[in-house]
C-alpha cells in the first residue's frame, strides 16, 4: 500500500489582517472636537459679555463723566476774582470767628497761628470754645444763660452744622471746662450756663493783624490776613514771631508810645483763610493755613 505523502512545505495564499482604527480615530477626533468647541464658545461669550459690560458701565457713568470734565474744565476757568476790603461781606465772614478775647484765645491762637498746627481739623472742644466766644464777645462773664438755640444758631452760622449741641451730645454734660470757661447745662432752662474762671487775662504780649486781600473763586472766599504776635522782653521791646508757637522770629520791636501799635505790616506773616458758601449763599469756615 502506497501512502502519499504531503509536501513539507504548503504554497497557500497569505493573508494580512488589519486593524480597524477609523472608529477609534473618529471617536478621538470628535471628543477633541467637542472640547475645542466648548472652550472657544465660552471664550466668545466671556469676551462678548465684558465688551457688553463695559459698554453699560460707559453708558451709566457717561453723565458722571461728563459732568466731572465739565466741573474740571470749569473750576479752571474760573478765576480768583479781588473784592474790596471794605465790604459788608468780608466784614461779617472775618468776625464770626472771634480770637481777640483774651480769656478765651491762648489755646486757639495756637491752632490758627501756628506753621504747624493750623492745617489740622478743629476738635469738637475747639469749635465749643470758638461758638461761645463769639456768644460772649470781649466781656468779662459771670452766670451768663445762653439758650440752646442761640447756641446752635451761633454754630451754624460759623460751621454750618444744624442742632450742633445735640449733634455733640452736649444736652447730656454736667460740669465741663473748655479753655478758660466753665459750662453746664440747665436741663429746666434748656439753656446752657456760662462762667469765666478769670478775667482780663491779657499780658504785657499783643497780636498785630490786618488784612490785606480779600478774593472770590467759584463757592469759596479767601481772606489773606498779615499777622504777628509781639512777645515781651523788657521795658517796652518785644520780639516779633510769624506765630504763636514762637517758632518763625521776624526781628525785634520797641514800642516808643506804649500803645502797643505796629504798622509795618508788610514783615509779617501771612495767612489764608478759607471759606466755602453754603446752599443759603452764606460763607462758612473751611481752614487757615500760613503761605
Amino acid at each position: 500500500m502506497i501512502v502519499k505523502q504531503e509536501p513539507l512545505l504548503k504554497d497557500e495564499e497569505e493573508k494580512i489582517v488589519f486593524r480597524n482604527t477609523n472608529n477609534n480615530n473618529k471617536k478621538n477626533n470628535f471628543n477633541f472636537s467637542v472640547v475645542l468647541t466648548v472652550i472657544l464658545t465660552a471664550f466668545v461669550f466671556y469676551a462678548f459679555g465684558d465688551t457688553m459690560y463695559k459698554f453699560y458701565l460707559g453708558f451709566k457713568y457717561y453723565d458722571l463723566r461728563l459732568e466731572n470734565k465739565e466741573s474740571l474744565v470749569d473750576n479752571e476757568d474760573i478765576k480768583e476774582e479781588e473784592i474790596p476790603l471794605n465790604s459788608a461781606l468780608l466784614a461779617s465772614v472775618y468776625n464770626k470767628i472771634n480770637l481777640d478775647n483774651c480769656s478765651n484765645d491762648i489755646s486757639l491762637l495756637k491752632r490758627f497761628y501756628s506753621y504747624s498746627l493750623n492745617n489740622i481739623e478743629l476738635t469738637q472742644e475747639e469749635k465749643i470754645t470758638l461758638i461761645f466766644n463769639k456768644i460772649i464777645g470781649d466781656e468779662c462773664i459771670n452766670n451768663l444763660i445762653v439758650p440752646v438755640d442761640e447756641f446752635n444758631s451761633v454754630a451754624f452760622d460759623i460751621f454750618n452744622v444744624l442742632d450742633f449741641a445735640s449733634l455733640h451730645n452736649m444736652l447730656q454734660i454736667v460740669n465741663i471746662n473748655y479753655n478758660n470757661l466753665n459750662v453746664t447745662y440747665d436741663n429746666t432752662q434748656n439753656a446752657f450756663v456760662v462762667n469765666q474762671s478769670m478775667c482780663n487775662t491779657c499780658d504785657d504780649n499783643f497780636v498785630a493783624k490786618k488784612i490785606v486781600k480779600a478774593t472770590t473763586k467759584g463757592d469759596e472766599l479767601y481772606i489773606y490776613e498779615k499777622y504777628g504776635y509781639f512777645l515781651f522782653v523788657q521795658d517796652n521791646s518785644y520780639n516779633i514771631y510769624g506765630d504763636f508757637m514762637h517758632e518763625q522770629l521776624l526781628g525785634n520791636y520797641t514800642d516808643l508810645t506804649g500803645n502797643k501799635e505796629y504798622t509795618d505790616y508788610d514783615n509779617l506773616k501771612t495767612y489764608k483763610w478759607t471759606y466755602k458758601k453754603g446752599t443759603d449763599d452764606n460763607y462758612y469756615f473751611v481752614s487757615v493755613i500760613q503761605i
